[in-house]
């Protein structure tokens, strides 16, 4: 058991018989009174976020979730197929949506396990990925900081400073999906 009031950006906790993960975290105060935990999670088997509340004197029940390395090797239209030790793991596209956005194939992370069911991927705080096309830049436009929409290699779209041209490795925030930096292949 954890207190309400221990849950932070990223823990996962047990409730309503799923596993949630912490997205956004507030401890309100108010006056003399106890204070209350207002969260933002993500229901780890069906992808779906809601807010809640809790009195910061309540205890939450501590998922047990388990990671694994796993390769990432393709998708379908229902399923995201990954190697692990030899062995195809399919997991549900709705449980790994946003994550695609990122992975490369052969790329090696973790899958999450609750009850020995495989329910989504962690993926690091940022990947490299190559830009596929954007608009060329422009001489002298390095100071400014307007951005300009660009592909990435994995399809996903993003907005990139106006002095980074298709080919160049960045660096992308993989829970906002914002440009981060120039990668260190560039």
């Amino acid at each position: 058991m954890i207190s309400a009031k221990d849950l932070r950006n990223g823990t996962v906790f047990e409730f309503e018989d799923a596993p949630w993960k912490v997205l956004k975290y507030e401890h309100i105060f108010k006056g003399r009174g106890r204070g209350k935990v207002s969260i933002r999670a993500k229901n780890l088997k069906e992808g779906s976020v809601r807010e809640m509340s809790f009195q910061s004197s309540v205890n939450v029940e501590e998922a047990e979730v388990e990671r694994g390395k796993v390769t990432y090797l393709y998708r379908t239209r229902e399923e995201a197929v990954f190697d692990r030790e030899g062995e195809e793991l399919f997991i549900p596209i709705e449980a790994v949506q946003w994550e695609l956005s990122f992975l490369k194939k052969q790329q090696e992370i973790w899958v999450l396990f609750y009850k020995d069911e495989p329910i989504g991927i962690q993926l690091p705080p940022s990947v490299e990925l190559t830009i596929k096309s954007t608009d060329p830049g422009v001489r002298g436009d390095t100071v400014s900081n307007t951005l300009k929409p660009a592909i990435l290699e994995t399809g996903f779209s993003t907005k990139v400073p106006l002095f980074i041209d298709a080919g160049e490795a960045i660096s992308v925030d993989t829970e906002t999906g914002e440009y981060r930096s120039r990668g260190s292949a560039s």
